[in-house]
Formats: C-alpha cells, structure tokens, sequence
C-alpha cells in the first residue's frame, strides 16, 4: 500500500513539474514573440534572450538597434528611439533587465518602477549618456572666437571701458535720467543702462541717440548696413536677420532693429576660478547639496544677472562669466556651461577636456550666454 502512495505521489509531482515547465516554456515564447514583435515594429533585431542570473535583474535581451545611440559622423543622438523601445520592453516583462547590443558596443541596465511603468537607465555604467556624449560633441567643435577692430567714437562707451565699467564713475556721462524701466535706468540722451552688483551689465544706444557710435556706425541704421561696415558677424540669429553681433577686447556689441547693445568682455579672475571649480567638484560628488552650492557660488560671484526662484527650481544665471545653475526636480538639473566660459569646471578639468572626460550634472551648451540674453532681450522687448 505504501509502495502504491509513493507511486502516486511520485506521478502526481512528475505532472506537476512538467505542467510548470510546460506554463514557463509558453511564457518564454510568448516573451520571446512579444520582443520579437516588438524589434519588428520599431525596425530592431531581437537576437536572443535568457535568465540574467544577476542579482536585481530577471533577464538579459541581446537586441540590436537599427541605429548608434550617437552618430559617430554629426554627432545626432538617437534618446528618443532608445528610450521608446526601452520602455516597450519594460511594459511587457515589468521587471529589471539588461540589453546588450554587441554590434554597438552597448550594454543597457534597466531599472522598471511598477508602481508609475516607468524606467530609469545606465548606458556602458553612465547614468548622463547621452549628455556626456554631447559634451564631448560640444567640445570637439567649439573653440575660441575671433575678435573684431572696432574705432568707438562715442565718448560714453570710451569712458565707460576707461572707468571699468564702474557704474559710479559714469553716472554723469550718460545725461539726465529720465525714468527706470525693466531693470534700466533710461536717459535723455538715447542710453539705457543695466547695473548688476555696482557695475555696468549692458549698455544700449537706443534708436534716438545721436551721433556715431562706432566709426561710420550710428543707431537706426539696418543690419545690413553693419555687415557691409564691419563683416561677417561673429554671432547672429538667421531668423529675419533679427540679430547680428561682434566680440571686440573690451565688449562684446550686438546691432537689432536699430539699436546698439553692449556687455563688457569680463577680466578672467583665476583665484575665484579655482574657488567655483572647487564648489563644482563639491557638487559633483553629492548634488544634495544644491542648496550650500548655491549659497556658495553667489557669495563668491555676487554679480548674477537673474536668480529665478519658483516652487521647485532655481535658475541662477551669470551671461558676463559664462554658464548658469539650474537646480529643481527637472530632468536636467545641473551646472551649464557656455561657449564664453573660460577657466575650469572642476580642480582639474576644463570644458575642453569634457571632449574625453566626463563630468555628471555638468551641460556643455553650444552657445554665447551674452548672445542667448540679448537675443531674448529684443524678444521679450517686441
């Protein structure tokens, strides 16, 4: 009788095993269609896929995209398409996983959230890919721009540069004041001037002013007019020939709908340079600290032009010296960098150097801060 239990037991858990290996095998084809289905829609190749036998995640998918994630050629990033498949993926096994695509020498960690279906990612163990892949982009091709000759004959300018932009010191060249308008101090002579920390942030020769300016150069006087006096423009927004601009030594000046614009070339400081490169690294290392980095970098540069602060972000802005701090509950938030940055990021590293090293939370922006704020200055005046 006992010989008959153990016989019946022994066939009933021989069934069972085989109805479970049976369910898991129809599981993994069906996982194994699902993705196959899912590379086919999205112009992929699913290769294979298999247990990761990894602690924190349940499978490893080989899977080759139709695409790099970056160009090697223009540098053109393919994020979206990586993450839509990315998240395809995770919507159907709702678990961690690893894709490898050996044809672009990539492996991918993903991390699925099931209680909002959504998916965080290392790409080759970098959590910032595809901005460090940018960074380097950015790097490669910015250097440094040329400066234009520029003879001023306005006696304003000329004093203003000779006084080192001292607000103080120039108070009587420009007139009398005739009200303050949108951070500006406007006066009768045509000027209106910004003062950020007691020096002279810009300086426009409004429509009215009279006289040159510039030699040969007065206000009113069309873009194309300008071109033909002093060249191809070193910065310009193509869009109705809005804006053109020039770096000279001393400023930078910048011609639209008649007027003319100027923010001063900053002297390079490289002790405080080396101090903010300090407060970076310190960032760096542990951005729970936005608040001290923030309280750190205005104590050192008190000189910012904007500290815009609403319910969950900060953007903390510095044109003349070339980047800007966001900091939020935002995707992107970090340290940006401009193409009028100069000095280091961190103790030892320069944008520059960001062509073959990495720095998390760090924004090469291919773009002239001063040139991005005038540019929004004439829209924002429209």
């Amino acid at each position: 009788m006992k010989k008959k239990s153990i016989i019946v037991i022994s066939i009933i858990i021989i069934f069972l095993l085989a109805i479970t290996i049976s369910i898991k095998s129809i599981k993994q084809e069906k996982t194994k269609n699902t993705l196959k289905k899912i590379a086919e829609y999205y112009e992929c190749e699913f290769v294979k896929e298999k247990n990761a036998n990894e602690k924190g995640y349940s499978k490893k998918i080989f899977w080759i995209y139709d695409v790099p994630p970056v160009d090697a050629d223009d540098g053109i990033q393919y994020k979206e398409q990586y993450e839509t498949v990315l998240k395809a993926i995770a919507a159907q096994i709702k678990d961690n996983f690893i894709l490898i695509d050996n044809k672009h020498s990539i492996e991918i960690r993903v991390k699925y959230n099931p209680e909002n279906n959504k998916v965080s990612y290392l790409i080759n163990n970098d959590n910032n890919f595809f901005q460090n892949e940018a960074n380097k982009q950015i790097a490669k091709l910015q250097k440094e721009k040329p400066t234009t000759t520029i003879n001023i004959i306005s006696t304003e300018l000329q004093h203003t540069i000779e006084n080192e932009w001292s607000r103080k010191k120039t108070e009587k060249d420009y007139g009398n004041k005739i009200k303050y308008e949108n951070s500006y101090d406007v006066y009768s002579s045509g000027i209106k001037v910004k003062t950020v920390n007691s020096k002279i942030y810009n300086l426009i020769f409004l429509k009215e002013h009279q006289g040159n300016v510039f030699e040969n150069i007065t206000t009113g006087m069309d873009n194309a007019s300008i071109r033909n006096i002093l060249g191809q423009p070193t910065y310009e927004n193509t869009e109705a020939n809005l804006l053109i601009g020039y770096k000279t030594k001393d400023f930078y000046v910048f011609f639209s709908n008649g007027q003319i614009s100027i923010y001063p070339v900053e002297n390079f400081d490289e002790n405080k340079n080396n101090q903010f490169a300090e407060i970076v690294s310190e960032y760096i290392n542990n951005t729970n600290i936005y608040k001290e980095t923030l309280q750190k970098v205005t104590q050192l540069y008190p000189d910012y032009s904007e500290y815009i602060q609403n319910e969950d972000s900060i953007d903390l802005k510095y044109p003349l010296k070339g980047f800007e701090i966001k900091m939020g509950k935002g995707e992107r938030t970090g340290i940006y960098i401009y193409e009028n940055y100069k000095g280091k990021i961190s103790p030892n590293i320069t944008k520059e150097d960001l062509e073959s090293k990495t720095l998390n939370n760090i924004y090469l922006v291919d773009s002239n801060f001063i040139f991005e704020e005038e540019l929004n200055r004439i829209i924002n005046e429209k």
